[in-house]
């Protein structure tokens, strides 16, 4: 790996709008300026994942941008909406209206004043599929996607499906310990007196994704 030569910026709930008005919440670890490039702009790398920036996933977060952004790249952590502390609600994974929203918040980042314009995705199971899902659509602005431990076929060999049939595990796993992650309340620091109001009409309008799953089982 390189040698990291920056300082490290970090900059907690920042903002994306997403097409329909929603807004996505993003923390971003940024290179500095070093001084013979103080004007240097860099590359981002998104990663959308619904899992709890601001909880759960707060220090390993912080340590992989910390080291990317040393090394020149600005990493852009995204909550996914209805999750964490973005808005919106997450009726189930992998909707349509969560991969548009990979695209906003990818030629968002690329239009940001610290960006070079290039903009990777990259991700680990949730967040691989979604690097797949958004690179179908095309940002014009969208250099790479990293995706490990990921598909382009859920139904076949995905955790909820292998070969066409649910997998036991969906009873006592993931999908149950996912309730428990969507339940999760968003940063009260970042939401303002409403935080709470805002979380209930959140937990009221999301359901079990489990249910939908079993529903689905036929490709």
């Amino acid at each position: 790996a390189s040698a990291p030569r920056h300082t490290v910026l970090v900059e907690w709930d920042v903002r994306i709008p997403a097409r329909d008005g929603v807004e996505l919440s993003a923390n971003i670890w940024r290179p500095g300026p070093v001084a013979d490039a103080p004007d240097e702009r860099f590359p981002a790398i998104v990663e959308m994942i619904p899992y709890g920036k601001d909880n759960w996933r707060r220090d390993t977060d912080d340590s992989r941008g910390r080291w990317l952004a040393a090394r020149g790249y600005a990493y852009c952590r995204v909550d996914v909406r209805g999750t964490g502390s973005s808005g919106g609600i997450a009726p189930d994974e992998y909707t349509a209206d969560e991969t548009r929203d990979g695209y906003d918040a990818v030629e968002w980042a690329a239009t940001e004043a610290w960006c070079s314009g290039a903009v990777a995705m990259w991700g680990i199971s949730y967040g691989a599929f979604t690097a797949i899902q958004v690179a179908k659509l095309r940002p014009p602005h969208l250099r790479a996607i990293v995706p490990c431990m990921g598909t382009d076929d859920r139904y076949v060999d995905d955790i909820h499906y292998r070969g066409g049939c649910v997998t036991v595990s969906e009873l006592s796993q993931y999908a149950v310990s996912q309730v428990a992650m969507n339940a999760m309340p968003p940063e009260a620091a970042f939401r303002g007196d409403a935080w709470r109001s805002d979380w209930l009409a959140r937990l009221e309008a999301t359901p079990p994704w489990l249910f939908a799953w079993l529903r689905r089982q036929a490709d």
